[in-house]
């Protein structure tokens, strides 16, 4: 796409199911503190980890839609579970650059001493060829679990609840089941699970954790560069939010799991 198509000034576009691709936004802001964003966040039909594919795609097409109606210049799909089953269709439907969310298997392998490692997403991503290739192109010489989580954990993320009793229940059993295959990198497939390092890591100590954020704050970054479309904004980033449901509680929220992500901020690899 010709770089005269999307404009300097225009926001950048971030989409996930719900509050999840907050973890993304976080690390955008911090790495892109000229430029502005737009979230949008489907609370009404959140979550999107064990809907059709066909369903996500219609669902990642419109909530694109959304963002380009604000002007996005850039739309980065902060999902792992959208980008695994929708980028390509996106990219072949849109004239806009995106910047998707693929679980990071590529250094977990690069890493691991111990040559295992594990990968906790949703169904879709976890039953996903997208992460099938990334195991085979990346993965080939190391054992790999992968850890297909309920729903329940990005519903408790999408209340803003990341520790607690509820939470350390729902992941006992994954964090069991990873103890047990003797892994010492774990993969966070889903952008919610990166809200919920502390139990994680409190559940299985010695495990290192990888996600998304700092890598596709990066790559976006390189987007703008190579677009020559870098804000240039004096304030420090603005963000405007959308949502399907609940517009001003996914505001609040927001402010509760910023927190929650600045405080464990340090638990996962820096990549």
């Amino acid at each position: 796409m010709a770089p005269s198509l999307i404009e300097a000034n225009g926001p950048v576009g971030v989409f996930d199911s719900g509050l999840g691709g907050l973890a993304i936004l976080f690390e955008l802001e911090r790495m892109l503190p000229r430029e502005r964003f737009v979230y949008f966040a489907d609370t009404l039909r959140c979550p999107w980890g064990s809907r059709p594919p066909a369903e996500i795609i219609d669902l990642s097409r419109a909530a694109t839609e959304t963002l380009l109606g604000r002007g996005a210049k850039v739309v980065v799909v902060a999902c792992n579970s959208a980008t695994t089953t929708a980028i390509d269709d996106l990219r072949a439907t849109f004239a806009v650059p995106f910047v998707g969310t693929v679980p990071a298997v590529k250094p977990a392998a690069s890493i691991t001493g111990a040559g295992r490692i594990g990968v906790m997403a949703t169904n879709v991503t976890v039953a996903s060829g997208a992460l099938r290739a990334l195991m085979d192109s990346f993965a080939a010489h190391v054992s790999v679990s992968l850890y297909a989580c309920p729903d329940r954990l990005v519903e408790l993320v999408e209340a803003a609840v990341t520790d607690g009793d509820e939470v350390r229940e729902v992941l006992g059993p994954i964090m069991e089941a990873a103890r047990a295959d003797g892994i010492d990198v774990l993969v966070l497939g889903c952008t919610h699970y990166t809200f919920l390092k502390g139990a994680i890591t409190a559940l299985a100590p010695g495990i290192a954790l990888i996600d998304a954020g700092e890598p596709v704050a990066r790559q976006v970054g390189r987007v703008l560069e190579q677009q020559k479309v870098l804000g240039t904004s004096p304030q420090i980033a603005d963000v405007e939010y959308i949502a399907t449901a609940g517009p001003e509680t996914v505001r609040l929220r927001s402010n509760i799991l910023k927190r929650s992500y600045l405080a464990h901020l340090q638990d996962s690899v820096t990549l």
